[in-house]
């Protein structure tokens, strides 16, 4: 799953994968509250938007019976969601300027 997230055209599936599984998957890396912690990184790390963030948020929210042991990571997982979403939006229409001039060639 964190290789299909680290994908621009996969994070999405990936994350839809692990929130219709998560009774599976949690009983798979139930112990594994490192492994558990990677994967939520790697599952949210490359979302950016605010309905991201409160998809992310209610997910974690109905199960939090599954994720117990992993609530940092869940924190920290919700958090950098909030930070890219943040920075997405003060960022990019002074990025999308600077992609559409001939500076960008440089």
């Amino acid at each position: 799953m964190a290789s299909v997230a680290s994908n621009r055209y996969g994070y999405q599936q990936a994350w839809s994968f692990f929130s219709n599984n998560i009774q599976k998957i949690s009983k798979r890396y139930a112990g594994g509250l490192f492994l558990m912690a990677k994967l939520l990184k790697a599952l949210t790390e490359n979302f950016s938007s605010m309905e991201a963030w409160q998809e992310i948020n209610q997910v974690f929210s109905n199960h939090k019976d599954l994720l117990i042991g992993a609530e940092t990571a869940c924190q920290q997982a919700t958090e950098r969601v909030r930070l890219n979403y943040s920075w997405r939006s003060k960022d990019i229409d002074n990025l999308s300027r600077f992609l559409d001039s001939d500076q960008s060639l440089l």
